[in-house]
């Protein structure tokens, strides 16, 4: 099927609110939208494939047997991984939106337990080695739309946190994992970055699986950044590390379970993040 074909079919099943007519062989436009996930188009990527591939996956037209078939081509070299040393290219885009799909299909675990615990712990592995390498941290992107991997890489951190087979190292690795993501001296995050990586933070903090000296740590390690000659990507990594902090201090403001000890911890971490910009 041609892409006009594709983005025609999907169109009518948007209209028809996600509801697969008789006519569709729903596994047969399910390889094609896999097949494109990373379309230059962002209305047939974004609008189309992500959004029908979603609603699809959670509204339960698919067993788990296709649910887990869907994720073992996400997390494969074609999806995932397609072309992960490239920078600055449209690559980007098949990786980020597999990534998405990916944040779906856990997000539908929480709920279902479609995943037994090898196949879980084999998306956590690949899913963080992915988040760690990802070189190309672009936001939005001008005729093309959004690559987001750094927000897109942080929607699987916190759907996997959320999950009931979680356990402390997975916890622990997560929270190294975003703080790679944080500590970036040469991109500004400047399209909301910062917010997902503190909702997945948060729901580190929200689970309680993790003890609260790893924790300490973690925060602490944070802001244990060493000065770096180039001003600008001294004050890029400062100002990062900072808007992150920011964004989980006001999404753990309203929560009575962790507000006091956590927003200590963040505003000791603003402190010194502060106190080293000026040394």
């Amino acid at each position: 099927m041609k892409l006009d074909e594709l983005k025609t079919s999907l169109q009518k099943i948007v209209e028809n609110e996600y509801k697969i007519r008789k006519k569709d062989d729903y596994l047969k436009l399910t390889d094609q939208m896999l097949d494109n996930i990373g379309v230059v188009d962002p209305k047939l990527r974004d609008d189309l494939i992500y959004l029908v591939l979603a609603n699809w996956i959670l509204d339960d037209l698919y067993n788990n047997q296709e649910l887990v078939n869907i994720l073992d081509t996400c997390l494969d070299q074609n999806h995932l991984f397609y072309k992960l040393k490239n920078r600055g290219d449209d690559s980007v885009f098949t990786r980020t939106f597999s990534a998405l799909i990916i944040a779906v299909l856990i997000n539908k675990d929480n709920k279902q337990q479609f995943l037994d615990k090898k196949k879980f712990l084999n998306t956590v592995n690949k899913t963080i080695k992915y988040y760690k390498e990802e070189k190309d941290l672009r936001g939005y992107i001008d005729n093309k739309g959004w690559a987001h991997s750094v927000a897109h890489g942080a929607d699987i951190m916190d759907e996997i946190a959320n999950n009931d087979k979680i356990s402390p190292q997975i916890c622990e690795d997560i929270l190294n994992v975003i703080s790679l993501k944080i500590q970036i001296s040469n991109y500004t995050y400047i399209n909301g970055e910062d917010e997902r990586m503190a909702q997945a933070v948060y729901s580190i903090l929200t689970n309680k699986v993790l003890d609260s000296q790893k924790v300490n740590k973690w925060f602490k390690e944070l802001v244990d950044i060493n000065k770096l000659k180039n001003r600008n990507e001294y004050d890029r990594l400062i100002f990062n590390i900072k808007s992150f902090l920011k964004s989980l201090y006001f999404k753990i403001l309203s929560d009575q379970d962790l507000n006091n000890k956590n927003l200590i911890l963040i505003t000791d971490s603003l402190k010194e993040i502060s106190k080293i910009r000026f040394l």
